[in-house]
């Protein structure tokens, strides 16, 4: 027996080592992190030569939860810096772990992780090194050039992580190339970058932050511009990977500001025969989600606030008719054609087909001239104000209404019109909340109001060109480009843009006074009440 053992030792070796390496890579759910990884960790080297273990367990991780990891540096100039906002990271943290994704451990969702780093990125730039550039790369109508941007991750990021794919990695950079595109990302891969330098405050609003993180690793997940292609901003497809709601997010009850990718597929659209005599669906299930889309010769969207079934009828044509076989090229991309949705979280990847031994790679390239720019999200609506209450008080009239929760959204403007008379609706306050108590109602008798939202355009602390949109909106636009070059349009939160201002929450709402450069919504829904 010793000598059969002998002459079998060398085998015996191979097979231990076989066996044991294919349990080192055992990943029970799925996520593309061994087992033993996410229960043990592993020794990393930083940027600075310090040894670090890092200790994915004690980060949440877990071998049935899937996770997703991703390694995040950021540039860093002398008056603003790219770090990402806490607040944009939870709110696409908070979007994961609600995905309707099933684990081994019977708890939906899954786990993101966000490794930011402490200090900036340094950018061997000639010498001396730097923390910043305006412009990263070289950026054409087909492609981005990565070398940069690889030149960065090799002298930042870990090159124990370099040499695996348990994390993505990404950087908050300024701007791509000399372009105002959003960001870049590899489909099915796992390099991603957030640029938007050239969006508010440099840095860009908690909403922007988010919903662009969330858009760049969706693509690493497999997803693309139109869900299953890249036809670009589809009515029928909810999804943050749909530049209609990467900023806004999607609305849900009237409301905007919900980020997530699409959780389901809706009917497909011939934009050859519209039906303008119902919604995009007939399901009632669907009465909370709203969209978006483009009438003909329009340069901005109209927003379809809520009920994308049957309740409501969608006008396609914009025009009234509302008939069964409207012609209308709603997205947009200069063609009428079939435009299909997709179910997101049934078709992510959490390991990449192109990855090898996967399967076979994804035949896609992103094309830059598809991202979101400046331009773009300036044509982008955001809904009118909804839930619009009133209640009479000792001849006050009390209202209420659903707050906007973007931080672009400075405040809101209250219209009233007397029904005893043929005068037009009148502005009778603004306030920076989502409540008004009007107490200038001189009469008895019939009163109606609607109430706007006041919004800065996005970017609109840069000396952009606001032209196109005051012509598209009129009397909606009232800016001039000094003010809009010279005065702060966003902060991390809306009670420091009001401080930017000189106003204070305990000022009299009818001293209010907004910015001339604003953008205000269409109106909301109109209500009547009765003053005795």
């Amino acid at each position: 027996m010793a000598r059969l053992l002998t002459k079998l030792g060398p085998t015996l070796v191979l097979l231990t080592c076989m066996v044991g390496a294919l349990f080192a890579q055992t990943d029970s759910d799925g996520d593309g992190i061994p087992d033993d990884i996410e229960k043990n960790g592993l020794d990393i080297t930083l940027a600075n030569g310090k040894k670090q273990h890092l200790d994915l367990a004690g980060m949440g991780a877990s071998p049935t939860h899937k996770d997703i990891f991703v390694w995040v540096d950021w540039m860093s100039a002398p008056d603003h810096t790219h770090k990402p906002l806490d607040a944009a990271l939870t709110v696409v943290q908070n979007a994961l772990r609600d995905a309707p994704v099933s684990n081994l451990d019977n708890r939906t969702g899954i786990a993101l992780h966000v490794v930011v780093s402490p200090i900036p990125v340094m950018i061997v730039q000639s010498n001396p090194k730097v923390n910043h550039v305006d412009q990263l790369g070289v950026v054409s109508s087909t492609d981005y050039d990565w070398t940069d941007f690889n030149k960065i991750k090799m002298a930042n990021f870990p090159k124990e992580l370099q040499r695996n794919h348990y994390f993505h990695y990404c950087l908050f950079a300024h701007s791509l190339g000399n372009t105002t595109i959003t960001g870049f990302s590899k489909i099915g891969g796992y390099d991603f970058v957030v640029s938007l330098g050239d969006y508010d405050n440099d840095v860009g609003t908690t909403e922007q932050q988010a919903g662009t993180f969330m858009h760049e690793l969706g693509h690493n997940l497999g997803l693309r511009h139109g869900g299953k292609d890249d036809v670009v901003a589809k009515p029928n497809y909810l999804s943050v990977m749909n530049y209609l709601f990467q900023f806004h997010g999607l609305t849900q009850n009237g409301v905007p500001g919900h980020f997530d990718y699409s959780r389901f597929e809706l009917p497909s659209l011939n934009e050859g025969a519209l039906d303008s005599t119902q919604g995009i669906t007939r399901d009632p299930s669907f009465a909370i989600w709203g969209t978006q889309f483009y009438c003909p010769n329009s340069d901005v969207t109209t927003p379809v606030p809520s009920g994308v079934n049957s309740i409501d009828r969608i006008d396609w044509k914009c025009d009234g008719s509302f008939g069964s076989l409207v012609n209308s090229d709603v997205n947009q991309d200069g063609s009428i054609t079939a435009l299909d949705s997709q179910n997101d979280w049934s078709n992510i990847q959490l390991v990449p087909l192109s990855l090898p031994g996967a399967g076979a790679a994804i035949p896609v390239k992103l094309s830059p001239i598809q991202e979101l720019t400046v331009e773009k999200a300036n044509r982008i609506s955001l809904p009118p104000v909804a839930g619009l209450e009133a209640e009479v008080k000792e001849r006050s009239v009390v209202l209420s209404w659903k707050p906007i929760p973007l931080d672009r959204v400075f405040g809101y403007i209250i219209f009233r019109k007397s029904e005893v008379t043929e005068q037009p609706a009148e502005e009778v306050g603004k306030s920076e909340t989502s409540s008004f108590v009007d107490k200038t109602v001189m009469a008895k008798g019939n009163y109606s109001y609607f109430v706007t939202a006041a919004a800065a355009p996005v970017g609109a602390n840069k000396t952009v060109d606001l032209s196109n949109i005051q012509r598209a909106l009129g009397k909606m636009v009232i800016a001039d480009k000094a003010d809009v070059a010279s005065v702060k349009s966003a902060t991390p939160t809306r009670s420091q843009r009001w401080e930017d201002l000189g106003m204070t929450n305990s000022e009299s709402r009818k001293k209010v006074s907004f910015p001339s450069f604003l953008i205000q919504t269409k109106p909301s829904k109109v209500i009547s009440v009765s003053v005795e």
